[in-house]
């Protein structure tokens, strides 16, 4: 990999940083046009998926039919073609099913809410059962045999626990109370 495209990265993944931290600073409008307009010009694979997620995060907050609409689009077409990396697609099917609840297509949502329990619940359930039952050696030897560093592993769990939580509240059983 050449030291320009490297460079190329960083910046891009500094351009994130950068939008995110205007988010927290409350700045959602100018985050969220920074996001859009690197999302628009971005030719570099590596950044979509941050890129995505981050679009429709930010579509969340501004509370806006149209752009969440745009965003709820933009994310499943991402998705269906493979832009989203494979550990980021839990927090990917999460926003979806959160947008498209914003936009009340409620059986969009329960039909990502499916492909969730469907495809990442299981794993997650595997996880905390062995997080919670076996000691740290043994639970280091399971991360080795799923070939998943820690870091992938953290992410996955920490993604996925809130995709549970959030589909119990909101989706699979709104009439209980946690």
């Amino acid at each position: 990999i050449s030291e320009e495209r490297k460079q190329s990265i960083s910046d891009g993944f500094d351009i994130l940083q950068n939008a995110r931290n205007l988010a927290k600073d409350d700045k959602i409008d100018e985050a969220y046009t920074q996001i859009k307009d690197f999302k628009e010009k971005n030719k570099i694979k590596v950044l979509s998926s941050d890129i995505m997620i981050l679009y429709a995060e930010l579509a969340l907050k501004k509370q806006t039919k149209r752009l969440i609409l745009e965003a709820s689009t933009d994310l499943e077409v991402a998705i269906n073609s493979s832009l989203i990396n494979q550990y980021d697609l839990p927090k990917a099917y999460s926003l979806l099913v959160e947008l498209k609840l914003e936009i009340n297509k409620i059986e969009d949502a329960k039909y990502f809410s499916q492909i969730i329990i469907d495809n990442f619940a299981a794993l997650q359930l595997t996880f905390i059962f062995i997080s919670s039952t076996l000691n740290s050696t043994l639970l280091t030897s399971y991360i080795d045999l799923v070939h998943l560093n820690k870091y992938q592993l953290n992410t996955l769990f920490l993604y996925s626990l809130d995709i549970l939580l959030n589909l119990y509240n909101k989706t699979i059983y709104p009439y209980l109370i946690l």
